[in-house]
């Protein structure tokens, strides 16, 4: 599936996705959406990983992956407002 957004994460935005994650006080599927946009940002300093080592990392589907920043409401575009929907 072509990418329609890029994942661009604010140090603000990756600090609080890395403290959701690693307190795990948290619905799953919001941890896990923010497991999958964390090595998505394209502005992180290890760069963005691919779809399939996203996948296999945390054992979700790749449809999973795709559709979390494929569809508008779950990414904001670059120096708009961040959406808080995981």
């Amino acid at each position: 599936m072509k990418k329609k957004y890029r994942v661009t994460l604010t140090e603000e935005e990756r600090g609080m996705l890395k403290t959701l994650v690693s307190t795990g006080k948290a619905a799953a599927r919001k941890i896990t959406h923010a497991g999958i946009l964390l090595p998505a940002d394209e502005d992180s300093e290890e760069g963005r990983q691919i779809d399939a080592s996203i996948v296999k990392a945390l054992q979700v589907s790749r449809s999973t992956v795709e559709r979390l920043y494929c569809v508008p409401n779950h990414v904001a575009p670059k120096g708009s407002a961040p959406s808080t929907r995981l």
